[in-house]
């Protein structure tokens, strides 16, 4: 007796995975009249601080200011990642988060908030 074909379709849940926490590592004042790492909580004068932290090499580094993506940036093969904004943060409490985006488009959960208030540089006297 000549076997029959049985077709099976096999369905696979559509899982995903989170990509590996980003971490803010600090930030940076080096503009101003004070130029240090910010404390959490610190207040700066500079209206373009720097930030870093670490990821897992290529991820995308999705930076976040009271909510809102400010921009994003690469991790290094080394697993470091550094950003700068492009526009002045205004004046005000900030509350900076960071997720990884990894190369399948994960989002990881977002960093604890790293909070600064920044207030308006002194003007420079004028001679």
């Amino acid at each position: 007796m000549p076997s029959e074909k049985t077709q099976v379709a096999i369905d696979h849940p559509n899982t995903t995975f989170a990509a590996s926490p980003a971490i803010v590592g600090g930030a940076l004042d080096d503009a101003g009249d004070i130029q240090n790492p910010i404390a959490p909580g610190g207040v700066t004068d500079d209206r373009q601080p720097g930030f870093h932290g670490r990821g897992t090499p290529g991820d995308t580094i999705v930076i976040r200011d009271n909510g809102n993506e400010i921009g994003t940036t690469e991790v290094a093969d080394d697993g470091t990642w550094t950003f700068t904004p492009s526009t002045d943060l205004l004046q005000g409490l900030h509350a900076i988060t960071v997720a990884a985006l990894d190369t399948n488009g994960n989002e990881s959960a977002p960093s604890p908030p790293s909070t600064s208030r920044s207030t308006s540089p002194r003007p420079t006297p004028a001679d």
